[in-house]
């Protein structure tokens, strides 16, 4: 019992860390390269590009409607980042008055404040233009799933795309592979064995021949010798 009770919490934990986000994120590219970003979901958004780099946030976001062409004012409860001016970087005042205007034809207007070096506050309006307008993208997959190779069925597993079986399997109990191989006392050399025969092969002479043809040599030298010692 309690190993099933287990096993169901960590199921419960990997399908809860599996799950993806569920955010609406609405991307437009703007005439000057600057890429701005609404996130409904979580009331964020974002103006990336360069000489700019600001995060900021905003309740009034969950009721935007996005498209190519939005309209509407929302205020700017926070914001963050730097903004470079004359080869100089500035950072972001978080002044509370902040907003960003889409106005009609997909023009873009956010309006915050800046410190100079001297300390002293400027007020910056970055105005632009959408080009491209990205729809959002609800929730996610977890990345790119790839499938690569070859997925074969009926219990075959090809790598590279070629499945080779190499050898030869013969039938009647002898299997021969590439060599010599010895069954049931018979030998065969470079070639093939068939119902417990050798074809093709090189007889050899048997043990007790090869000791009688010595033997015979020893004498045959033994019987010289003593002829040459009485001579």
């Amino acid at each position: 019992m309690k190993k099933s009770i287990i096993a169901a919490a960590l199921m419960a934990v990997a399908m809860t860390v599996a799950a993806p986000a569920n955010a609406t994120i609405y991307t437009y590219r703007q005439a000057d390269n600057n890429v701005l970003t609404i996130n409904t979901a979580t009331g964020t958004g974002t103006l990336v590009g360069t000489g700019i780099n600001l995060t900021f946030t905003s309740t009034a976001f969950s009721t935007f409607a996005g498209g190519p062409a939005p309209t509407g004012t929302f205020a700017i409860q926070t914001i963050s980042g730097t903004r470079t001016v004359n080869g100089r970087v500035q950072n972001v005042r978080d002044v509370n008055r902040e907003s960003i205007t889409f106005g009609a034809n997909g023009s873009t207007s956010i309006w915050f404040q800046t410190t100079d070096r001297f300390g002293r506050a400027v007020s910056n309006d970055v105005v632009s233009t959408t080009t491209v307008y990205t729809p959002p993208l609800t929730g996610s997959t977890g990345g790119t799933t790839s499938t690569g190779g070859t997925t074969s069925t009926g219990g075959t597993t090809s790598t590279g795309g070629t499945t080779s079986t190499g050898g030869t399997t013969s039938t009647g109990g002898t299997t021969s592979t590439g060599g010599t191989t010895s069954t049931g006392g018979t030998t065969s050399t470079g070639g093939t064995s068939t119902g417990g025969g050798s074809t093709g092969g090189t007889d050899v002479p048997a043990p007790g021949m090869l000791a009688l043809f010595g033997l015979g040599a020893g004498i045959v030298a033994f019987r010289r010798r003593r002829k040459k010692i009485a001579a």
